[in-house]
């Protein structure tokens, strides 16, 4: 478990990482070396040299606009930010044509016209 100490400067932290799910959140808070400090909208603390800022998208409310909503408030919360990250267990990603499991790392890459990301509509299905 990580030690809880006093936070650094909001200008320190320089990653940020936004999680989907209650279950990611709790996975990544416990790589933390240290932790600053937890509040309802992020988690703050350490690893190795580097002063991250972890949060989870509010119960209920996945996708694309919501993750860039929770980047948004991020960045206007912690100004010195210089790279960011979605990470979590990829549920939707698995396909005939797309032999990933879970364990493995997918990560985007631009090419051409396209920015790498691809956005899936969850719809619930019919009972």
């Amino acid at each position: 478990m990580a030690i809880k100490r006093p936070r650094p400067r909001r200008e320190d932290f320089t990653i940020g990482r936004i999680c989907p799910l209650p279950l990611e959140y709790a996975a990544a808070k416990d790589v933390l070396d240290d932790l600053y400090d937890e509040s309802t909208e992020h988690t703050t603390g350490r690893i190795h040299n580097h002063e991250v800022v972890i949060a989870c998208l509010p119960a209920g409310q996945i996708g694309t606009n919501e993750a860039a909503a929770a980047f948004s408030r991020m960045i206007s919360a912690f100004p010195s930010l210089r790279a960011g990250f979605l990470v979590g267990i990829a549920g939707g990603v698995p396909s005939a044509k797309a032999d990933i499991r879970l364990g493995d790392v997918v990560i985007s890459q631009p090419e051409g016209s396209h920015g790498g990301v691809v956005q899936y509509a969850f719809a619930p299905r019919g009972g």
